[in-house]
């Protein structure tokens, strides 16, 4: 999106007229129609960006539930691991009494 100074300079730039030949409606009209631009296209622009980012949701979503679940199967599996090892620590030491 263009900064406010630059939209303000092409609009300057748009209307520069020679003084005498200036008409203060046509130099008024030439500026809003400017702004109008700039502010079209800028709507475009963040209706683009918005539509991108609503297509992205899905993609985003489903990368997330693989995170989910690989972490779900790696804390089971960590569980497993560490009932196993405790079950043998205390038959080990059920052993040595």
């Amino acid at each position: 999106m263009e900064s406010f100074d630059k939209i303000c300079a092409d609009i300057t730039a748009s209307t520069a007229v020679p003084l005498w030949d200036r008409d203060p409606s046509r130099d008024l009209s030439k500026g809003l129609n400017a702004v109008l631009a700039q502010h079209s296209k800028a709507k475009a622009s963040a209706s683009r960006d918005i539509g991108t980012a609503l297509k992205d949701i899905p993609r985003m979503q489903a990368t997330l539930d693989g995170i989910v679940k690989s972490n779900q199967t790696h804390m089971q599996s960590d569980r497993k691991a560490l009932e196993s090892s405790l079950s043998e620590a205390v038959s080990a030491l059920q052993k040595g009494k």
